[in-house]
């Protein structure tokens, strides 16, 4: 490995080891059906974050891909849109500062039938 490729996995391990989960200001405030296929989702602003990456993904589906959306400045809610009725998700929020996670917290919710 040349020092490039050190140096990339060293950064690797620095933000893999900062990631706190659950940590304060990125709790989840809820995450509840807004209609038959989005989930209205809330968090805690966490202190000095820059952006979010909210991330739906179907409950015990790990083979399905997540819905991801990007979340800049100090915004704390977003409706997700286009879910499949009647499915539970796992929802999880990451706040970065920078390139840097800072915390992550997930929860579970539903959208209706």
């Amino acid at each position: 490995m040349g020092l490039l490729g050190a140096i990339g996995f060293s950064l690797a391990l620095i933000t893999l080891t900062q990631t706190h989960e659950g940590a304060e200001g990125c709790k989840i405030l809820s995450a509840s059906a807004s209609n038959a296929s989005s989930i209205l989702v809330k968090w805690e602003k966490h202190a000095g974050a820059t952006s979010y990456i909210l991330e739906l993904r179907e409950k015990n589906s790990p083979q399905s891909a997540p819905i991801t959306a990007p979340i800049f400045g100090h915004q704390t809610e977003r409706n997700v849109y286009g879910l499949k009725p009647g499915t539970e998700y796992n929802v999880t929020v990451k706040a970065f500062v920078f390139f840097s996670v800072a915390c992550v917290n997930s929860t579970l919710a539903s959208t209706v039938i």
